[in-house]
């Protein structure tokens, strides 16, 4: 069995989906091969370009690892091989509807619950992202969360904004690195 099989990670039930309560922090696909760390701008863009999976840490700092988990690529989500672990899936834009309608579409209550510290237990960070050039951009400034479902050529994501108080699901594109939280499989 894999190491990733091993771990075991806190969830908080909410409208009949478990979600991981915090962002997801694995090196590896689901079957072992090692998902690339990817730190230059210049490799980030690359990887984008050559549609080729990818994670770093915010700022390549290994200690936002441990407060944000690791920003990953729509590629890394999306690779065959399986970024969520043994048992878990990456949500779906449905998932994240089910969820925002849990809370009546309310954009400041979704906001207040989600975030570090709401009563969810979702507790999600603030951790930024990592723009399609390779720059990192908005700690503490926003928190970000990856859907697997795909617009064309942009992908929604789940977005808390402090500065409004608000959350609600944004677009970017897939070179894009953003947080992953899983759903637990039924």
């Amino acid at each position: 069995s894999s190491v990733s099989s091993q771990t075991t990670y806190p969830s908080t039930g909410i409208n009949g989906q478990q979600w991981m309560a915090k962002n997801l922090d694995v090196t590896t696909f689901r079957n072992g091969d090692i998902i690339p760390q990817v730190t230059s701008e210049k490799e980030w863009v690359k990887a984008g370009e050559k549609k080729q999976p990818a994670w770093c840490y915010y700022a390549n700092n290994e200690s936002n690892g441990t407060k944000y988990g690791k920003l990953y690529n729509w590629y890394a989500l999306t690779d065959a091989r399986g970024l969520a672990p043994e048992g878990w899936r990456i949500p779906t834009d449905e998932d994240f509807k089910k969820l925002i309608a849990f809370y009546q579409g309310d954009r400041k209550l979704l906001y207040a619950v989600l975030i570090a510290g709401g009563v969810s237990g979702m507790n999600i960070p603030l951790g930024g992202w990592r723009g399609r050039k390779g720059d990192f951009k908005d700690m503490l400034e926003y928190g970000t969360i990856w859907s697997s479902s795909e617009k064309g050529k942009w992908v929604s994501y789940l977005e808390l904004a402090p500065i409004f108080q608000v959350s609600g699901m944004r677009e970017a594109g897939k070179e894009a690195g953003i947080y992953v939280r899983c759903i637990k499989v039924e």
